[in-house]
């Protein structure tokens, strides 16, 4: 801004005093302000209303407790001769430190998203989907800059995610049509996106899935439960047509052609024609991606498992006592008493002929319990093939609350890389009486295919 020098002149200061001025100011250019990142990361925790992540990395205690899948190392001979040896092994985390991005990465990720470019302005959505593909890191989010969907449109979104073999999410902000970065099995945010996604200045969500699955999670229902709407879940079929579901916390509202349709109107109504917050929303995304708490909000079914179904048993080391029973909806439910020091037991799925399961990527199971485990191993999953090789895994972090859990096989293999998934005999869900407080509770665990 330009100023008259007229308006200074009858204070100007003689030139020696002004260099000394500047030299003794130049001795204090050490001090430096609090950063951006560093004033944002050092705030409180934003609450997270009704999401309800599957996976969190805590930050503090104000941050509700984590799902962790820790593998245990491979298991040694004199534990493969007794198949019901429970004894611990050490544990190493397999959860990566979360690192935040420089601020400089994130301002010129904004910078990009808010261009408008030749291509953007004749194809945003192409533009919009390859820039959240590029975007370095877990946590992404971009801003596609259009006053209407349509089904050609949305059928791109949705296909170049599913082919890519990720997930994303589907959104509008404040008027603003944003895509979220996903991974192959659901969808990292910011605890800052997450309470933004759960207020009402969210006016459409949806999420795509893998090729074909229409099915809402446990996880999606209570979702759309506490924030008292409906959403949807995305994905197209084996011709590349798009398809999909519509929920609420009760049930299915409406299945494959009409579920799109009426996703596709609310979106439409939910977009600002003016696009007046555009820039707004653009440079809330810089702000929430500096947020240090990370939430795997994660959307997927359980595994089925009914290739063969398995025969649900239990087994307890005297004198604890165990009960397992097969419930509605796959439910597993184990009610065990491990109180004398030492004990242990649980539930035990035995498949007769072994199981082929070389072609998953991850085994899913919805998982409560009343131990409380928030810093300690909630159950110890394994994994057992004909050879009676056995991959381990402790659950932490479990409440209450059925909440998802996901097992990758390439975790597994961490725990024994000879383990033979083609031919897994038995999964085994272990409560052990160090473990458990109460000494006496349950354990249940939802699947697939069992019923």
């Amino acid at each position: 801004m330009k100023t008259k020098q007229s308006r200074f002149r009858r204070f100007a200061l003689p030139e020696k005093f002004i260099a000394v001025l500047t030299v003794f100011l130049l001795s204090f250019s050490q001090i430096q302000p609090v950063s951006f990142a560093q004033s944002f990361s050092d705030r409180e925790p934003i609450s997270m209303g009704g999401l309800h992540p599957a996976t969190q990395v805590p930050q503090n205690e104000n941050v509700s407790p984590s799902v962790s899948v820790i593998p245990i190392p491979e298991t040694t001979q004199a534990f493969l001769q007794d198949e019901l040896s429970l004894e611990k092994a050490d544990t190493k985390e397999l959860i990566p430190e979360k690192t935040d991005k420089k601020i400089a990465e994130t301002e010129k990720d904004a910078e990009l998203e808010g261009e408008q470019s030749d291509e953007a302005d004749s194809d945003p959505f192409k533009s919009a989907i390859n820039r959240l593909f590029q975007q370095a890191g877990e946590v992404g989010m971009v801003v596609v800059k259009t006053i209407k969907v349509t089904v050609e449109n949305l059928t791109f979104l949705v296909k170049s995610a599913v082919e890519k073999g990720i997930e994303i999410g589907i959104a509008v902000i404040d008027g603003v049509l944003t895509l979220i970065k996903g991974r192959p099995n659901g969808v990292y945010v910011t605890q800052a996106m997450a309470y933004k996604l759960d207020s009402d200045e969210t006016q459409a969500l949806a999420h795509v899935q893998r090729r074909g699955e229409t099915e809402p999670s446990w996880v999606d229902y209570e979702g759309a439960k506490k924030r008292g709407r409906a959403e949807s879940i995305l994905t197209v079929d084996e011709t590349g047509k798009l398809t999909g579901s519509r929920y609420d916390g009760k049930g299915i509202l409406a299945e494959r052609e009409n579920a799109v349709q009426q996703f596709l109107e609310e979106l439409n109504g939910a977009l600002d024609p003016l696009q007046r917050k555009f820039q707004e929303v653009t440079d809330w995304i810089v702000k929430a991606l500096q947020d240090p708490a990370r939430i795997f909000y994660r959307s997927d079914p359980p595994t089925v498992l009914n290739n063969p179904r398995p025969e649900l048993g239990s087994f307890a080391s005297p004198p604890a006592t165990v009960t397992a029973v097969l419930r509605p909806q796959s439910v597993i439910r184990i009610d065990y008493d491990v109180t004398a020091p030492g004990t242990f037991g649980g539930g035990v799925l035995s498949f007769t002929p072994p199981g082929n399961f070389s072609s998953l990527t991850k085994f899913t199971f919805n998982m409560r319990t009343n131990n409380i485990c928030a810093a300690s191993p909630c159950t110890k999953v394994e994994f057992k093939d004909a050879d009676n090789r056995v991959a381990s895994v402790f659950i932490q972090g479990l409440n209450a609350s059925f909440q998802q859990v996901d097992i990758p096989t390439a975790t597994l293999l961490l725990s024994n890389p000879n383990l033979n998934l083609s031919r897994i005999k038995e999964i085994v869900f272990v409560i052990e009486q160090p473990n458990a407080n109460p000494r006496a509770g349950f354990l249940e665990v939802q699947s697939a295919g069992l019923t």
